[in-house]
């Protein structure tokens, strides 16, 4: 089934008989996985490349250099649940969502879809730690866990997707800045200089693994306006999408 009548059927659901809330169907998520398939098959979308071996998933999980020390650690959080990522990637052997990076890699984007939302705050015990701190520092660890150089990544991104009035009034812009994402990540980390041996290990991984894909990661915030528009002009997909999107914002809260 094309994604253009897939959304047409998906509207149609809504339309109809069948007690559906739209907002269960008209949402960031569904949108952005019917870009990422188009994507994925070879309409431009995104500002980065598809290959051969490039894969999508959405609703994925990245682990986190910041595990659990022990039961109950006040410091330790959760793996970071991403709306979607697109790239040489996979699903970890026996677990359900846990994403990991194919030998050889070098292609790894990761998207946040928002509509009329701002990037979730910080943790309980971390309140400064943002979402695009803790998902880059979140990439950083996925590409160590799955034994690749930074060096060896070619395309290498983080983005937030988002209507275009939101991304004019600068809603995301501070939080994809280099400077404040190096500042949070850092402050989490000097949260355990009182573990020798935790402490330790973190600044290592900062030095091999953070501090190079800050330094070569893009951090970008697109509109959804403009990634419907890099669709091809004439496209029965297009249509569909661009009506879809529409009633994303209507039923937005």
């Amino acid at each position: 089934m094309l994604p253009g009548s897939f959304a047409s059927m998906l509207q149609n659901i809504v339309g109809g008989e069948y007690g559906v809330n739209p907002a269960l169907i008209f949402n960031e998520g569904w949108m952005l996985r019917l870009l990422l398939y188009n994507h994925h098959k070879g309409v431009q979308c995104f500002p980065f490349p598809r290959d051969t071996k490039s894969r999508w998933f959405s609703e994925a999980q990245l682990p986190t250099v910041f595990k659990a020390r022990h039961r109950g650690d006040p410091l330790a959080e959760k793996r970071t649940q991403i709306d979607g990522a697109f790239g040489h990637i996979k699903i970890k052997k026996r677990s359900k969502a846990w994403l990991l990076l194919d030998e050889g890699a070098t292609c790894f984007n990761v998207l946040e879809a928002k509509m009329l939302s701002p990037l979730s705050a910080g943790l309980r015990n971390s309140p400064d730690y943002d979402q695009a701190a803790r998902t880059v520092a979140c990439m950083a660890r996925t590409i160590e866990a799955s034994r690749i150089r930074v060096s060896d990544m070619d395309d290498l991104g983080f983005y937030v997707i988002a209507p275009r009035r939101q991304i004019v009034r600068g809603v995301y812009a501070d939080n994809l800045k280099p400077l404040s994402i190096k500042g949070k990540v850092e402050a989490r980390i000097e949260a355990y200089r009182g573990d020798d041996e935790a402490y330790e290990r973190l600044l290592v991984w900062k030095k091999m693994y953070f501090e190079p894909v800050l330094n070569r990661i893009q951090l970008r915030s697109i509109s959804w306006e403009d990634t419907i528009e890099r669709m091809a002009i004439i496209s029965p997909e297009k249509a569909a999408i661009k009506e879809f999107y529409k009633n994303c914002l209507r039923y937005s809260r």
